[in-house]
């Protein structure tokens, strides 16, 4: 996580070739123990954080880059029903 428990800069994205798909805005922090809740769409009906695209509910992988553009995360999934959500944590990210 950046320094400060910022984002800010850091950035998903389901296509290599477009790491900042989506940017974390300024502002936005996540403390130890906390989450944030991403929607993968592009609509703004729901209040909070849209990615601006989707997940392909076919499966794919989906990746955190920091500022420098450089993966630091990431999670590869396959099919999906269009009803069944789908997360990860930090300790599923590192094992622990």
């Amino acid at each position: 996580m950046a320094s400060g428990d910022e984002p800010v800069g850091m950035s998903l994205s389901d296509d290599p070739a477009e790491p900042a798909r989506f940017v974390f805005p300024a502002g936005e922090t996540i403390k130890p123990g906390e989450y944030l809740v991403l929607y993968a769409d592009s609509g703004a009906i729901t209040p909070g954080l849209h990615l601006g695209f989707a997940l392909d509910a076919s499966g794919e992988t989906l990746s955190l880059y920091d500022k420098a553009g450089v993966v630091v995360d990431s999670v590869q999934f396959g099919h999906r029903r269009r009803t069944c959500p789908s997360g990860a944590s930090a300790t599923q990210a590192n094992g622990t």
